[in-house]
């Protein structure tokens, strides 16, 4: 298992790095769990997206959209060229508000958890920190940590339209 700190914008800026990584032909599905998307993160990631789907590839997306931090122009982009796209939204005080990118690969899995939205500054301008995790097939890790993610979006479509739309 590798671990990697990425603090952008000192070593790297996750935007550039899952399109390198959507490039590699390492990954078949990228899954995305985020509290915002704004055109400015969704539209710089369009034609690594289209290359990847076009190449076979899946892509996965659970969005909030509290706080109106989710424009619609975003969601219909992501609508447009992702295969699924969930929707969460609470009227509580409760936000939606993780922020994982999870690509599955057959020789490993690649985990990127931290603080950056699906947002032109979360992806390439701001301040952001994440924890880049990964792992190959053959490792017990893989499988535990696959079998949470799985678990954890499961869970979230199990809300169905108390909270997932």
């Amino acid at each position: 298992m590798l671990v990697e700190l990425l603090s952008q914008p000192f070593t790297g800026q996750l935007g550039n790095r899952l399109i390198d990584l959507l490039d590699s032909g390492k990954y078949h599905t990228l899954n995305i769990l985020v509290a915002f998307a704004k055109t400015s993160g969704v539209l710089r990631l369009k034609s690594a997206i289209e290359k990847f789907r076009f190449s076979g590839g899946k892509v996965n997306v659970i969005v909030g959209v509290d706080l109106g931090g989710t424009s619609h122009e975003a969601l219909t982009s992501l609508l447009i060229n992702t295969d699924s796209l969930a929707v969460v939204h609470s009227e509580k005080i409760q936000t939606f508000h993780p922020k994982i990118y999870h690509l599955e690969g057959a020789g490993g899995d690649l985990l990127i958890v931290g603080s950056n939205n699906l947002t032109g500054g979360g992806l390439w301008t701001n301040f952001e920190s994440s924890l880049i995790v990964q792992t190959k097939d053959s490792e017990e890790s893989s499988d535990a940590l696959n079998s949470q993610l799985r678990d954890y979006r499961k869970t979230l479509f199990r809300l169905k339209n108390s909270f997932l739309n």
